[in-house]
């Protein structure tokens, strides 16, 4: 039997089937309306097993509140042999499954789901199932996600969609400010000392991640707000309209910093503001970036460009 507290099931789709983690930010009823499924990641939190299901077992205001309070929050990727059991799953259902999974730039678990694949592959050769590394952290994975379902509704093939999102990360921004750098200095992620000066000289670090979905440092801003302001600023400067996708924020533990990130961005739309999704950051990246994390995300111009300086 599969472990289910690792594997939730929501689709129903006989043609394609899509699946993402717990990683992409993604809530119970989110991945009703869209029909996918989700693969949780592990945690521990202050010596707790526990499961990133949403907050469903430990509240969101539980767990950044413990983490304010000195918590210890430890994560691991999903073990190779959970995955088979999914996949396996999956193969006795025989639809073509294709796996988003949380990227490479931040996580080895894309590499032990590439694994496992195969090893589903060789007892069922006839299932079709694709594990490709998605390169968003976070909320950028549920737009990605979104639009891998909608093509799927359209009648898109899993292998044509597949296709699509090898290219398709590219044009998914994500942007964030933190609270404090302690959480990524006790991570090994940046120097201590960094992490202190910052604090003592009140700036707030402004990150993106790149095209290989690992983090980057964008700036740094004096002040809670002013590093707000940057990432609404984020949004004027590379959003794409045309693409009339929606729009995603997320906070760690902060939602009134995220209401105000919103204002910003309606304010900034007009009348012309597409649906906006408010998360709350899963335990798994929450574990890293500390409370106090507000992002956004959302469709824009090919990143690749502007990486190149051809924008």
């Amino acid at each position: 039997m599969i472990d289910k507290r690792f594997f939730r099931a929501y689709s129903n789709h006989q043609t394609c089937r899509i699946v993402v983690d717990s990683c992409s930010d993604i809530t119970c009823e989110i991945a009703q309306k869209l029909g996918v499924d989700i693969i949780e990641f592990p945690y521990v939190l202050d010596g707790k097993d526990c499961i990133d299901d949403q907050f469903e077992s430990v509240s969101s205001q539980e767990f950044y509140g413990l983490m304010r309070n000195g918590a210890k929050v430890l994560t691991s990727a999903i073990p190779t042999g959970h995955f088979v059991e999914i996949f396996n799953s999956m193969a006795e259902a025989g639809i073509p499954t294709l796996y988003l999974s949380f990227t490479a730039g931040l996580s080895r678990s894309v590499d032990d789901a590439l694994k496992a694949a195969a090893i589903v592959r060789e007892d069922h050769p006839g299932f079709e199932i694709e594990v490709l590394d998605n390169r968003l952290p976070s909320l950028s994975a549920l737009l990605l996600a979104m639009e891998a379902c909608a093509l799927r509704d359209r009648g898109l093939t899993m292998r044509e969609i597949a296709q699509w999102a090898q290219t398709a990360p590219n044009y998914v921004h994500g942007y964030f400010t933190l609270d404090s750098l302690n959480w990524l200095a006790a991570g090994g992620r940046v120097p201590k000392s960094a992490a202190k000066l910052s604090t003592l000289l009140d700036m707030k670090a402004n990150l993106a991640f790149d095209l290989d979905g690992a983090l980057t440092l964008t700036g740094m801003s004096r002040g809670r707000r002013k590093s707000l302001k940057n990432l609404a600023a984020t949004l004027e400067n590379n959003y794409d309209a045309s693409r009339h996708g929606p729009i995603a924020i997320v906070d760690a533990g902060c939602a009134d910093d995220a209401d105000y990130l919103e204002e910003m961005v309606r304010a900034e739309l007009k009348d012309t503001c597409p649906q906006i999704v408010r998360l709350i950051l899963d335990p798994t990246i929450g574990a890293h970036v500390g409370p106090g994390m507000v992002a956004i995300s959302f469709w824009g111009i090919d990143r690749a460009l502007i990486q190149l300086g051809k924008r």
